[in-house]
């Protein structure tokens, strides 16, 4: 299994309007504290950030499986991560 792109590339200067991963931490913390603005994720934006993470994660999970299997392990996930959303929401739902 390779590497994610998130892990293994240097962070280049620049504006990221990302999620903050643990992977993502890592690389901030060896940055100058000075050159780092964080920003706290506003909760209208929320779906749409944790929206894209997901997707990238995906990708990457997904190319690391050999290309036969990527559509049977594609559906897998898929199936899981919406059997959890469905799981999640009506936890949510009898604690109100």
């Amino acid at each position: 299994m390779r590497q994610t792109d998130a892990v293994s590339d240097d962070l280049v200067a620049g504006l990221y309007e990302t999620v903050l991963t643990e992977a993502l931490e890592a690389q901030l913390n060896a940055v100058d504290a000075a050159l780092v603005r964080r920003v706290r994720l506003r909760d209208a934006e929320a779906p749409d950030r944790i929206a894209q993470l997901l997707a990238r994660q995906v990708v990457r999970a997904l190319e690391a499986v050999p290309q036969s299997d990527r559509v049977a392990v594609g559906i897998e996930v898929a199936q899981l991560l919406t059997d959890t959303l469905v799981l999640q929401q009506e936890i949510r739902f009898r604690v109100r």
